[in-house]
C-alpha cells in the first residue's frame, strides 16, 4: 500500500484506502537542546562583542564642512548597529522557541507513551 501522501497525489478514488501507520523522525531532544543551545550562546556573544566594540562616530569628525555628511554616515552606522542587534536578538529567540518546543514535544511523547502503554499490540 502506498503512503498517503501518494494516494492523494493519484487522485480522488484512492482516498479512501487505510492510511498506513507512520513513522517520524527519531528525535534526540538532548542533542536538539545541545545544537542550538551552542547557537545562543554564539550570538548572546556576538551581540555583546557587537556593543563592545561600538566606535563613536562623532559627524564633527569628518573635518570642517563634511559635518552633514559626517552626521548622515553616523545615523546609518547606528542605524546598522541597530538592525544587526535586533538580527541577532530574533535568531537568538527563534533558536529558544526551538529549544522550548523540545520541551513540548519531549513531554507530549511521554503523555502519548504513557497513555497507549496499556494498547495491547504497541
Amino acid at each position: 500500500m502506498q503512503p498517503f501522501s501518494d494516494r492523494a497525489a493519484r487522485g480522488p478514488e484512492h482516498m479512501g484506502e487505510t492510511m498506513d501507520a507512520f513513522e517520524g523522525p527519531d528525535l534526540d531532544t538532548t542533542q536538539l537542546r545541545a545544537h542550538y543551545g551552542s547557537a545562543i550562546d554564539a550570538y548572546e556573544s556576538a551581540a555583546r562583542a557587537l556593543d563592545r566594540n561600538r566606535v563613536p562616530v562623532a559627524p564633527a569628525a569628518f573635518g570642517a564642512g563634511f559635518t552633514q555628511e559626517g552626521a548622515r554616515i553616523a545615523a546609518a552606522l547606528d542605524e546598522l548597529h541597530e538592525a544587526t542587534h535586533d538580527f541577532l536578538a530574533v535568531r537568538t529567540q527563534n533558536w529558544r522557541s526551538i529549544v522550548e518546543l523540545s520541551h513540548v514535544v519531549e513531554g507530549a511523547d511521554a503523555d502519548s507513551a504513557g497513555e497507549l502503554g496499556g494498547v495491547s499490540g504497541l
